[in-house]
């Protein structure tokens, strides 16, 4: 192990880090403004269960084609292959949908719409249904609802303004593929045969990258659609990847054209590039229960932790070793968010400190599940929110490693997901951290 540095040195290295990270900005500055961070509520009306093994389409094997599933479960009582189910459907899901909004202000706000931890909004899932499996579904393509799903069509006008009547904010999922039918699907083959009748299609270029500006188009074309219709204005983009193809996860410079172009909304990427808290809130997988704060991923460069999917963490130090160090970290932005890459070297504590990250890197956001306002930053992340395997979620509110987890995802201004449809323990838990939050600030 080298020396600690003297303290030339460290200033030369200082100096070099503030260019390196100043041209970072500039090629990324952080645009996203959205100063609400408390919880979003999700909803998920649909799932692939029996709407995937119906025998055929006929009125008597697949009276719920969709696989909607805000009756029950398994999606049992619901029938839209006639006027009467038609009807019945529609208020079925605005009973559903005014249980969410209720609980999202009665208890998450206490009865106070602006409550600090009161919903802020209630993004849809899968609002086309699910009569296909996953890799197809979620289909995201809301200009499609009245051919897909004629049942949600009929509904989804009035479901969407009971939540915008109620003050909350309101989004959907959409995907970046374009939703095509396949040439090689037969109407005489069983609904789960392969092909089936869809797929999702990436939209490349003739040398096998993303096409920026078709897929940044087709984005455009959903989300203002669901805007002008509905007034979405937050975004889930489901599936951000392309495969096969050589960029895999769809460039930033897709989310820069989208946010451009629709500056007033959010987009919250599944799969994300490091360069994507600079225009849009990406997801943080948690799917192993534990929180990754965005704090450290993009307060320190955006720079010295960044989460990552599945419970892998990527740690860069701005190094106190030869000048070379920071020439790695260089060559190595933009990294991927998705792949656990360690650079380790010596580092005083005193270069190091959350005092000189603050003076030389600009805070950003992320979508994750669990927030007061006041602590919002610029750049956010969404994640979702799930206990680690093994923990009984009645009490995994009350536990104090648990809670240390999410604590500081809550202070930097992450916004976490909740389900508003029952009253899940992740809620408890994600109302206690947002009111703690706010009265230790207050």
């Amino acid at each position: 192990m080298s020396a600690p540095p003297t303290a030339s040195r460290s200033k030369a290295l200082l100096g070099l880090a503030n260019d390196t990270l100043a041209a970072y900005r500039a090629k990324y500055p952080n645009t996203v403004k959205w100063a609400d961070r408390r919880p979003i509520g999700g909803l998920f009306p649909s799932d692939c269960g029996a709407s995937c093994h119906c025998k055929s389409l006929s009125p008597e094997d697949c009276p719920n084609p969709r696989g909607y599933n805000f009756v029950s479960s398994d999606g049992s009582g619901i029938n839209v292959t006639n006027a009467t189910g038609m009807a019945k459907f529609k208020d079925d899901l605005l009973a559903y949908v005014n249980r969410s909004v209720s609980y999202c202000v009665d208890y998450m706000g206490n009865g106070d719409k602006n409550g600090p931890a009161a919903c802020q909004a209630i993004l849809v899932w899968s609002l086309e249904g699910q009569q296909y499996p996953q890799d197809i579904s979620y289909v995201g393509n809301p200009q499609l609802l009245a051919t897909l799903s004629p049942e949600m069509d009929n509904a989804a006008d009035d479901m969407f303004k009971l939540i915008t009547d109620a003050g909350l904010k309101c989004g959907m999922t959409l995907r970046p593929q374009q939703w095509t039918q396949n040439p090689k699907w037969s109407p005489t083959q069983s609904p789960m045969q392969t092909p089936f009748r869809y797929f999702q299609h990436n939209l490349l270029t003739a040398d096998n990258y993303s096409d920026v500006q078709a897929v940044a188009n087709l984005l455009i074309q959903k989300a203002s659609y669901a805007n002008k219709r509905w007034g979405c204005t937050m975004f889930y983009t489901d599936t951000t990847v392309c495969d096969p193809c050589k960029d895999g996860t769809i460039p930033t410079e897709v989310w820069v054209k989208v946010h451009e172009a629709l500056p007033d909304c959010v987009f919250f990427p599944e799969e994300s590039l490091f360069t994507d808290f600079a225009v849009a809130a990406p997801l943080q997988n948690n799917w192993g229960g534990y929180a990754f704060p965005t704090s450290s991923a993009v307060d320190m460069l955006y720079v010295v932790l960044l989460p990552c999917v599945n419970n892998f963490k990527i740690l860069l130090f701005v190094c106190a070793r030869p000048l070379a160090s920071l020439v790695r970290v260089q060559r190595m932005l933009p990294i991927r968010a998705t792949r656990a890459r360690r650079l380790v070297c010596h580092a005083r504590p005193s270069f190091t400190s959350r005092s000189h990250v603050h003076a030389m890197f600009t805070p950003t956001f992320a979508f994750t599940n669990t927030h007061d306002p006041r602590y919002g930053r610029d750049a956010f992340s969404f994640q979702l929110m799930q206990f680690p395997p093994g923990m009984d979620n009645n009490k995994a509110y009350t536990n104090q490693t648990v809670l240390d987890w999410y604590t500081p995802v809550v202070k930097r201004g992450d916004a976490l997901l909740m389900y508003p449809w029952y009253n899940a323990s992740e809620n408890v838990f994600v109302k206690r951290l947002y009111e703690m939050a706010h009265a230790a600030q207050s």
